[in-house]
C-alpha cells in the first residue's frame, strides 16, 4: 500500500501540534543543564532524550560542523530542535540560517513562529521580513494578523487579513479573527458581522459559532447565544490553514509523541494501516502509555482486527481504570462480537465513573435498541439527557424511538416535534436525516403536510450529497405520509 502523503494529514504543523489538538511533549533542556549554545552551537542537553531523538540531533549537529557556512544546515538542525521541544536553541539556529541565506523564506517563517509562540514581541519584526520575502503565504498572513491582535495592533491585524481575504475569500480563518478584530475596537455588531460572514463560508465551523456565543451575549440576545453554543459543541473546530512548511517541520520528527500524533492524523483520515506503523513504532518505547494503547486499539478495530483492538483497550484500562475513551471503545467491540452482557457491563461502568457524560448513555441506549429493548433505550436516552449536557446525538435517537416506535406506549408526538425542532434549530435545518427525522415527529404527530414538507426538502439534500441510500429511505416514508401514514421503526 502507498503511504500517505503528510502533508496532507497533517496541515499546519507547528505550528502543527495546536492544528492537530494534541497535547506537545516539550524535551527541554533540565533545570541546571547545560542549554544553550557552544561556540555559536546550540547544544541542548540530551540525557533524557529518546535515543532516536539524541542520534538525529547529533547527525545534524555533526552536519553544520562540518559545513558552518551552510544556511540549509543550520536550518535543518534548526527544524529538528523545533519539532523535538528544544525551541530556544531552534531559534538560535534560525537566526543563524537567516544571516547565512537572508533571502531565503522558510528560515525567517520559522523564526517568527518560534519567537510568536514564545510571546516574545520580536516576532513581529520577523513576520515583517517574512513578508517581505514571500507576501502572499496564507499561514504567513494569518499567524501575522493573530500576532498584530494580540499585540493589539488592529489596524495592522485588519490588513494583514483583509490583504488574505482579497486573494482567497474562500477562507474562513481570516473572518473569524476579523470579528475578534471588530469586537476588540468596541464594533460587537460588525464583529457578529464578520463571524456570520465566514460560517457562509464554512457553515460547520465550531470555533466561529463559539466565539459568535460570546458576541450574541454582548449584544443582549441570549436564545441566539445558545444556539450558537450548541452548534459549537456539534461541530468541530474547521482547523487551520494547510501549510506545507509545518508540515515539512513535522517530517522531522523522531520522537515517541510524534509517533503517536501522526499516527492518529493517520487513523483520522482513514488511513489504519500507516497509522498502526506509527503507533506500533512509539508503542516500542513507551509501553505502557495507556493513550497510547487505545489509539492502537482503535486502528486494529479499523482493520478489522477485532480480537487484538481488544486485548489493546483491556490492556489500557489495566493502566488507566477510569479511561473513559477505551472504557467505551472496549464497550462497543464486545457488543460487535456479540457479547450484550459484558459490552453494557462496560457502558454502565463509563456511565457511573462519569456520570455527566452523553457517550455512555448513548452506548447504552444503542445496545438496548439494537437488540429489540426500545422501553429500555428510551430510558437510557432521558437519563441521558436529564444528567449529561445536551447532546443532539441523545435528543434524536430519543425522538426517532419517541416518534416511531411500533409500541404505542412508548410513542409521544409533541415530545418527539419538541426534540426535533431544536435539532434542526442548532444545525439551521440544513441536515437531512435531522429534517427526516423532524419529518417523521410530525407525522406521529398528525401534523402530515409539514411531515410531506420537510421529508421532501430531506430527501433533496440527500440528493444533492450523493446519499443515495438514505434518500431511498426518506422518499419511502415520503409516500406514507402523502398517504397521512406514520411511519413505524421496523415496519
Amino acid at each position: 500500500m502507498k503511504r500517505p502523503s503528510l502533508p496532507v494529514l497533517i496541515g499546519v504543523a507547528g505550528i502543527a501540534v495546536a492544528a492537530l489538538g494534541f497535547a506537545f511533549m516539550t524535551l527541554r533542556p533540565a533545570d541546571g543543564a547545560s542549554g544553550g549554545t557552544a561556540g555559536g552551537l546550540p547544544m541542548p542537553d540530551l540525557t533524557d532524550a529518546e535515543p532516536r531523538v539524541a542520534a538525529a540531533l547529533s547527525t545534524l549537529r555533526d552536519g553544520v560542523l562540518a559545513t558552518p557556512a551552510s544556511a540549509t544546515a543550520w536550518g535543518r538542525l534548526g527544524m529538528s530542535l523545533d519539532v523535538h521541544g528544544y525551541k530556544p536553541e531552534a531559534r538560535d539556529a534560525y537566526r543563524r540560517a537567516t544571516t547565512l541565506a537572508p533571502g531565503e523564506f522558510r528560515w525567517s517563517y520559522y523564526l517568527a513562529v518560534g519567537l510568536d509562540d514564545a510571546g516574545d514581541p520580536e516576532a513581529l519584526e520577523w513576520f515583517d521580513r517574512a513578508r517581505d520575502l514571500l507576501s502572499d503565504y496564507p499561514p504567513l498572513l494569518i499567524r501575522h494578523g493573530q500576532a498584530l491582535y494580540n499585540a493589539g495592533q488592529l489596524d495592522a491585524a485588519d490588513s494583514a487579513l483583509v490583504t488574505l481575504l482579497r486573494a482567497d475569500s474562500s477562507l474562513s480563518a481570516p473572518y473569524r479573527l476579523l470579528g475578534r478584530v471588530s469586537v476588540a475596537r468596541g464594533d460587537v455588531e460588525g464583529g457578529r458581522d464578520w463571524l456570520l460572514r465566514g460560517l457562509r463560508v464554512q457553515p460547520r465551523d465550531g470555533q466561529t459559532h463559539g466565539i459568535l456565543a460570546g458576541v450574541y451575549r454582548q449584544l443582549g440576545e441570549p436564545g441566539e447565544a445558545e444556539l450558537a453554543r450548541q452548534r459549537a459543541l456539534l461541530y468541530p473546530s474547521a482547523g487551520q490553514i494547510p501549510d506545507p512548511l509545518g508540515a515539512e517541520l513535522t517530517q522531522q520528527a523522531v520522537s515517541s509523541r510524534w509517533f503517536i500524533i501522526r499516527g492518529e492524523a493517520y487513523l483520522n483520515q482513514g488511513h489504519p494501516e500507516a497509522a498502526l506503523r506509527e503507533l506500533d513504532s512509539a508503542l516500542a518505547v513507551r509501553p505502557s502509555e495507556a493513550y497510547l494503547l487505545n489509539i492502537r486499539g482503535r486502528a486494529l478495530q479499523a482493520l478489522s482486527r477485532i480480537d487484538e483492538a481488544a486485548q489493546s483497550m483491556q490492556t489500557a484500562l489495566k493502566i488507566r481504570p477510569q479511561f473513559l475513551e477505551a472504557r467505551l471503545g472496549l464497550s462497543a467491540i464486545r457488543f460487535r462480537q456479540g457479547r450484550v452482557a459484558e459490552a453494557e457491563a462496560h457502558a454502565d461502568t463509563a456511565r457511573q465513573s462519569s456520570p455527566t457524560e452523553a457517550q455512555p448513555y448513548l452506548n447504552l441506549g444503542l445496545f438496548a435498541q439494537a437488540t429489540g429493548r426500545r422501553a429500555t433505550a428510551i430510558t437510557r436516552y432521558l437519563e441521558g439527557l436529564q444528567n449529561a449536557e445536551f447532546d443532539t446525538r441523545l435528543a434524536a435517537r430519543l425522538a426517532w424511538l419517541l416518534a416511531t416506535s411500533p409500541e404505542a406506549a412508548n410513542r409521544n408526538g409533541e415530545e418527539a416535534v419538541r426534540l426535533a425542532e431544536a435539532i434542526c434549530e442548532i444545525d439551521q435545518y440544513s441536515v437531512p436525516a435531522t429534517l427526516d427525522l423532524l419529518a417523521a415527529a410530525y407525522a406521529e404527530a398528525g401534523r402530515f403536510d409539514e411531515a410531506a414538507e420537510r421529508a421532501a426538502e430531506a430527501a433533496h439534500l440527500a440528493r444533492l450529497a450523493d446519499d443515495q441510500k438514505l434518500a431511498s429511505g426518506i422518499e419511502s416514508r415520503l409516500a406514507l405520509y402523502e398517504a397521512r401514514r406514520p411511519y413505524r421503526e421496523g415496519g
